[in-house]
């Protein structure tokens, strides 16, 4: 632990020692700190790659949870691993399980390919466990396979929140290859429970235009009950970028919402969808000019 206090390059010389007790020490307290003390050593612990891979057949599954955490914490370094924390994400341990799909959520991104990840992960969504459901979520939406798509969509529908509001996520993180998920997560604006309405609102609102379809169910969000996801309407509403009239006579409604957050996120998106659309009011007219129009000729033609 006071090694990895030191940290960084201050640390390095006592690398090869820590690698050495991850795997010699008979103690499981020991080597499980050893192993949290190289997590925390970044590019100097990666000498110790392979003894951290070992750590990983552990009998104890502390160290295992530990060595997966720590390699995951070594980015491409600790890619190598990939292989074994495949294997880990049927541990028989609900920590290890859950650990391991976090591991592979991030390292899976450093191997030539994401597809033994990805399907490892679909398996971990469904988990028996909902908390390593909800962490394979979250890794598969780090890894951006479109290929996971329908399953995360499905996953929309888990009796667990979290899972639901992690899946939620995971598809707005994924929104470059994710459109076919836009009318699950726009049903999951109705959800029973005010994080995962949140966070499917916010996923909407970073698929930009993309989300046009899921404009009229966004300004009912406005309505919700619930602050956060009053706010991230306000929000999402400015980033799909439909200037309605519907819509900004909504948006204008919360201007005078008793929460401050919400009337000035509100207040962002009215100016933001205004620009837009003067915008593209002057994009019009360029063109009618660029053709020779007037605007006589333009309102015989009306």
């Amino acid at each position: 632990k006071a090694l990895a206090r030191r940290g960084g390059e201050a640390a390095s010389p006592a690398v090869p020692a820590l690698a050495e007790t991850c795997s010699r020490d008979s103690n499981a307290s020991v080597q499980k700190a050893a192993v949290a003390a190289l997590g925390q050593l970044g590019t100097f612990a990666v000498p110790a790659v392979p003894a951290l891979i070992e750590c990983l057949r552990s009998p104890n599954h502390s160290v295992r949870c530990a060595a997966a955490s720590s390699l995951e914490s070594l980015g491409p370094s600790g890619a190598s691993a990939v292989s074994a924390l495949l294997v880990c994400a049927h541990d028989p341990d609900v920590g290890v399980r859950t650990t391991a799909s976090k591991a592979l959520g991030t390292l899976g991104n450093f191997v030539s390919s994401s597809a033994s990840a990805a399907e490892a992960l679909c398996e971990r969504l469904l988990d028996t466990h909902e908390g390593v459901r909800a962490a394979a979520a979250m890794a598969l939406g780090r890894l951006g396979v479109a290929s996971t798509i329908p399953m995360l969509s499905e996953a929309l529908k888990d009796m667990n929140e979290d899972v639901r509001k992690a899946s939620a996520i995971a598809l707005g993180q994924m929104r470059g290859v994710a459109t076919p998920a836009i009318p699950q997560l726009t049903k999951a604006l109705k959800d029973s429970n005010e994080d995962v309405r949140q966070a499917a609102v916010v996923s909407l609102g970073l698929f930009g235009t993309a989300a046009n379809s899921a404009t009229r169910p966004l300004t009912l969000c406005l309505s919700d009950t619930t602050v956060s996801v009053r706010k991230a309407a306000a929000v999402a509403l400015g980033q799909v970028g439909n200037p309605s009239r519907g819509v900004m006579d909504r948006l204008t409604e919360r201007l005078k919402d008793p929460n401050e957050g919400v009337r000035k996120a509100a207040k962002r998106s009215l100016d933001q969808l205004a620009k837009q659309h003067a915008e593209a009011e002057e994009l019009a007219d360029a063109e009618y000019e660029e053709e020779g129009w007037d605007e006589d000729s333009r309102d015989d033609e009306g």
